[in-house]
């Protein structure tokens, strides 16, 4: 891949990884990923780390509901998620959540896919989540929602939304945070499976994040303690929508002011 149409060549949205085009100058990412996948693309182009969140969630675009209109639940065992697409319910992330389940046996697990709208592929992975460790009567499949704003809807259901592994969450870690729903993350060195983390941590989230699979149970646990309460997931909700992730005025100005940094320093380089 040696083609160039421009001057300066970047790649960003779209994939999670690098190009690996020689013809590519960049690969867009950010200071809160650098941590993690700094050292994991060597023959990669290299990385532009973004001094701010590289990924935008527009809360109109998701049509999320308003604040004041977040109906949460209450429950005093706990109710657990993972609202993630099937393709990333691997063994080790079902593994995961096992350990999780075990460890707090008065939880209920909701898991909702549109691969579950067949009654064979439902039943195969509640299968598999009972293999790994959970109890059948803590399972809680769901209906795929109708829309955007249903979907949203069913994290007033749940206190704790779990990361897959290896491939973590990205749309659906910010929907299940835009609703006021903790997302655990165990992050590896790669960018799809660090996202989640690295959002969380641009939110100041790293309570949610853990880096020892052993610790996912206990953190688990006191995650649940903390966000039971309807308002303590409404304050969470309040708090990641006044983030820079969420702000979809002042992030694309930012973001601007980058390109052009860019622009700026390939121009440097070539005369020189």
């Amino acid at each position: 891949m040696n083609s160039r149409y421009a001057s300066v060549q970047a790649t960003y949205l779209g994939f999670y990884g690098p190009s690996y085009a020689t013809c590519c100058d960049w690969w867009i990412t950010d200071i809160y990923l650098k941590p993690y996948i700094e050292n994991s693309y060597n023959i990669a182009e290299p990385q532009w780390f973004l001094p701010f969140p590289s990924l935008c969630y527009d809360l109109s675009a998701h049509q999320a509901l308003n604040l004041s209109e977040l109906f949460l639940t209450a429950s005093e065992q706990g109710v657990i998620g993972s609202f993630n697409h099937t393709r990333k319910l691997t063994n080790a992330a079902l593994s995961r959540f096992g350990s999780i389940l075990r460890a707090n046996p008065n939880c209920t697990f909701a898991l909702r896919s549109h691969s579950f709208a067949d009654p064979e592929v439902r039943r195969w992975f509640l299968q598999k989540f009972v293999a790994s460790g959970a109890q059948a009567h803590q399972l809680l499949p769901l209906p795929y929602a109708s829309s955007s704003q249903e979907a949203l809807k069913d994290y007033a259901r749940i206190q704790l939304h779990l990361d897959t592994y290896p491939v973590s969450g990205t749309t659906t870690t910010l929907d299940s945070l835009a609703m006021g729903v903790p997302v655990l993350t165990c992050p590896n060195h790669l960018y799809a499976g660090a996202i989640s983390a690295a959002l969380l941590e641009s939110m100041g989230l790293h309570h949610c994040v853990v880096h020892d699979p052993a610790e996912l149970p206990t953190r688990a646990a006191e995650l649940l303690k903390r966000y039971r309460t309807p308002e303590s997931r409404r304050e969470l909700a309040r708090h990641v929508r006044s983030s820079l992730v969420f702000n979809t005025t002042e992030l694309p100005r930012l973001f601007a002011e980058q390109l052009t940094e860019m622009l700026k320093q390939a121009s440097m380089k070539a005369a020189d």
